[in-house]
Parts: structure tokens; sequence; C-alpha cells
């Protein structure tokens, strides 16, 4: 495509039941960007929206919800009286340069969106809090569009959360299968003509594969994707760590769990600044302040008065842990035969 100059607008949305739902598959892409393989694919935002100069014309461009089908993405194209919505951006652009220019010349929509350039790539991708990812099972492409962990084994550490799909024949049509862990059991859930058709349960994927009757060849964990390697790395960065009361004596364990839930805060601050900075009252009530509004709770049992030290934790039950540390603190102030 010659002559084009293109200038993003809107960068749009995300949609939760769009880019995280059964249908998500339809709402993500690969980059049009050259020797760029690793690149993972990014959202089609809803909203987005280009303006293309092309041959002396503008186009606008915008990605909106289609109207026959609430389930995909649709693409509205303009230039001057010409109006063009087609189910993909080069189909769009395709038609309205026809319509002006009077010519069958194909246009790349990759380009009139501007998803050959890592910068608008890089732009479109903020504020994503999880990239949907694929990995490959023989001819078949898994997405998976939630991760989550436990401690099961036979569910290779996914947990409640876990999200994955797989196109496969159903009633000999076409038809997406959707593997989910949710509520500690294991779900396969058959969409067909974007409406839920039917649903197996079971205690593990290798069980609800086997109870669905399909795809015999791979057993549930491969299609539910948990034997990939990508997949398990990810799901290695996301597991919490646990223990039951009779490891508490496990050191390695415990450490384990210490680094991952709690923090000092006056020695990790120290890390961001320069060597002895006196940190004042109001440079640590601020941050505090930051922690507490991004979820974080100080479980140190003294007032500030007392102690000049915190102890912040991430933990969904901070006060499982403010328990535990005050009674180990006051446990250790003490001789063997528990007398201070």
């Amino acid at each position: 495509m010659s002559q084009t100059y293109v200038i993003l607008i809107e960068t749009g949305s995300l949609v939760e039941n769009l880019h995280y739902g059964p249908f998500s598959r339809y709402w993500w892409e690969l980059p049009s960007v050259p020797n760029l393989h690793t690149q993972p694919r990014f959202p089609i935002r809803v909203g987005q929206k280009t303006n293309a100069c092309l041959n002396g014309c503008d186009f606008y461009t915008t990605v909106q919800i289609s109207s026959s089908n609430q389930m995909l993405p649709e693409y509205y194209c303009q230039s001057g009286n010409f109006l063009v919505t087609e189910t993909s951006a080069t189909k769009a652009i395709s038609e309205i340069c026809q319509n002006i220019f009077q010519t069958k010349t194909q246009y790349s929509g990759a380009i009139i969106m501007e998803w050959n350039d890592k910068k608008i790539i890089d732009i479109l991708s903020t504020t994503v809090n999880f990239c949907l990812f694929t990995c490959k099972l023989g001819k078949y492409e898994i997405f998976i569009y939630g991760l989550g962990s436990s401690t099961h084994s036979d569910w290779n550490k996914a947990g409640n959360g876990y999200k994955s799909s797989i196109i496969y024949p159903y009633k000999k049509r076409s038809a997406i299968f959707v593997s989910e862990i949710e509520d500690n059991k294991c779900y396969i859930h058959i969409y067909q003509d974007f409406k839920l058709q039917k649903t197996f349960v079971d205690t593990t994927p290798d069980a609800v594969w086997k109870n669905s009757g399909y795809i015999r060849k791979f057993s549930g964990r491969q299609l539910f994707g948990l034997e990939d390697e990508i997949t398990l790395q990810k799901l290695q960065k996301i597991f919490v760590p646990q223990c039951a009361s009779h490891e508490w004596s496990n050191f390695k364990l415990m450490k384990k769990i210490f680094e991952y839930h709690l923090q000092q805060l006056n020695s990790e601050l120290k890390l961001l600044y320069p060597f002895k900075y006196q940190f004042s009252e109001c440079e640590l009530g601020a941050w505090s302040s930051i922690l507490c509004a991004v979820g974080c709770s100080n479980i140190m049992p003294w007032s500030c008065n007392e102690s000049k030290y915190q102890f912040w934790t991430k933990s969904q039950n901070p006060i499982n842990f403010l328990v535990l540390f005050s009674t180990s603190f006051g446990d250790n102030k003490k001789t063997n035969d528990r007398k201070h």
C-alpha cells in the first residue's frame, strides 16, 4: 500500500466478557510486525480508532461490537460520504477504497489499524493484566485465556480461574470446547453457534475429558493445555506457596511463604533510595497509603510509636498472618519453659 499515513486516534478499551470469555480467541491478534516472532498477542480493543490518509483521502476506521453478533468485532470505515461495516479491517478498507478509487486492489487492514507498528502494539497492550497465549497440540491450537494456581498435582497445579479453548466438531459441525477449572471442579463447556450446547463436569482434567468422549487421542491435561511448557512456566510464576500446620518446622518452605507474602517496609524502601537515606514520617505515611490502596495490609501488632518497623502482606487473609506473627513473636521472647 503506497502513500499511506496512519494516526491512532483512540486506543479503545477491554471488555471482560469478550477479551476473557469463551469467544476471546476472536478478540486477540498477532502483530503484523516483521521479524517480531516472540511478540505476544495483543487485544483488539473496542473503540480503537485510526485515521489513515491514502492517496489524498482520509479513512476513519473504528473497532466496534458487531450489531449482528455481540460476541464478535466488526470494523466501521468512513471516508467522506462512503460508509462500510465489515467483519475484518481488510474487508472494510478494501471495499470502501474500491468504491472511491474504482479499483479491485486489496488493502491491508493491519496497516490501516497500525497493527504493523510495534509502538502502537505496545500502546494497545498497556493496562492488560493478562495476555492470552496459545499452544500447539498435534493439529490443534489451544487458546489459554485465564490462569489460576493450586496445589493439585493431578491438575499440574492449575487452579480456579484457569480457562482454555479448542476448536473441534460437535455433531459434525465446528464448535468451541472450553476447558475450565472453577469451584475446585473441572468443566468442559461446548459452544456452537455462539450458544452453550453441553457441559461436562468431573474432578480432574483427565476425568472430565474422558467423560466427554471427545478427542481420545490426548489426555485431559494435554487438552486443557496443562502439559505445555509455556503454560507450566506461567503457572509456576503465579503459584502461591502454602503449607499446613505440620509443615511449620520446614524452614525452606516457611522462608518461601514469608518472602512471598511479607515485606518489611523499611528494608524494601532502602533498595529504592540512595544509601543511608533518611525517611521522613510524611514519606513513610505516603508509602503506607499506596500499599493500602493496592490491597496490602500492615500486620505489625504495634503502633508506629511503639515500633518503627512495619510488615506488610498481600495475603487475602491478613488476619491469619497477624495472629501467627503475634503468637510467634510472643513465643520467641519466652524460654523453653514458656516463661519470660
